[in-house]
């Protein structure tokens, strides 16, 4: 049992209920470099259970920017790692060593609605379609962050509003090609940023929704770009 002492800083912020959070689940799909900020912040926070999907093993390249791990977990699976690491952080969770599935089975639905958010912080376009679609399929916000060199997005996904295939209706070419560059620290300020809109939906605070939040790490300006549900979208016109 974690003191709320440890929590003193944040409490006396107006409209923090830290039992909203306590109370809160949450699940991260991908930790990498977005979704290491995230799970770090989101525990320290105090959520009360982050569960966490990725199949992948540390690699010496990513330490740069996947904050989670260190030198002695590289070669070890990252579900180990981060398992450890949200254990440290007296945070209830488990980490599925498994893909999130492309195409979860009916009884997902069930499963998703147990999170008051879902995170998006994979790195491929069939993952983003398959966790945006999933949670918006089980009545769940979204939270999606990307990276792009020095460009970082953030945008939260609600039932009702946009989802990933009005904005994106195919996988646009080229983007399974090579590893992309980006540097450390765009991972830590979109991962922040996506930590700090699951605490908004979880405190019930009014959140992005219907725009999208570009961030250019080398001007450091944030552009909102309004995104509606688009007529054309696939998964409306199947």
């Amino acid at each position: 049992m974690r003191s709320h002492d440890r929590f003193s800083r944040q409490t006396c912020v107006p409209g923090v209920d830290q039992s909203k959070i306590d109370n809160a689940s949450v699940l991260v799909v991908g930790a990498g470099g977005l979704g290491s900020p995230v799970i770090l912040y989101l525990s320290a926070a105090g959520v009360g259970t982050v569960n966490v999907y990725d199949p992948d093993f540390v690699d010496e390249t990513n330490l740069h920017r996947q904050i989670l791990y260190t030198d002695r977990d590289v070669g070890n699976s990252k579900s180990i790692a981060t398992a450890m690491r949200l254990k440290d952080m007296g945070t209830d969770g488990w980490v599925s060593p498994h893909f999130f599935p492309s195409r979860p089975p009916p009884e997902y639905a069930e499963f998703l609605r147990d999170y008051a958010v879902i995170l998006d912080c994979t790195d491929r376009w069939s993952s983003h379609d398959a966790v945006v679609q999933s949670g918006l399929a089980s009545g769940k916000p979204v939270v999606h962050g990307s990276i792009q060199g020095l460009l970082g997005r953030v945008m939260t996904f609600r039932p009702g509003g946009a989802c990933w295939r009005c904005l994106h209706p195919s996988e646009p070419s080229g983007a399974k090609d090579g590893p992309r560059g980006t540097l450390g620290p765009v991972c830590g300020v979109i991962g922040s940023m996506m930590a700090m809109e699951a605490l908004k939906i979880i405190l019930e605070w009014p959140s992005q929704e219907d725009r999208m939040d570009v961030y250019d790490a080398r001007s450091g300006e944030v552009l909102s770009l309004p995104r509606a549900p688009s007529a054309d979208c696939p998964c409306r016109t199947r």
